[in-house]
């Protein structure tokens, strides 16, 4: 799905996401930080596995970096998969 560059990357997501996705991992970009993606993953009851960003003045920790780390080793094997798969 392709969205314009005006459309928030969040939007789509709450179409894509669907009962059959109910108890999977969302693994995801910082973009789908924020109370409307949350309340989706809440409700099919998804795991979070979503990349955190630091905030002004406040850094990640130790263990954050870890995890986003490891999320995203998953998250770009996916996207690298599905580039392949539309090309």
């Amino acid at each position: 799905m392709t969205t314009s560059a005006n459309q928030h990357d969040s939007v789509p997501a709450k179409l894509l996401i669907d009962n059959d996705d109910r108890g999977q991992e969302l693994h995801a970009d910082s973009a789908y930080i924020g109370k409307s993606v949350k309340s989706v993953m809440r409700k099919y009851q998804m795991k979070d596995r979503v990349i955190k960003r630091s905030v002004r003045g406040k850094k990640l920790s130790k263990k954050q970096e870890t995890v986003n780390r490891k999320n995203s080793k998953t998250m770009v094997r996916v996207e690298h998969g599905l580039q392949c798969v539309l090309i």
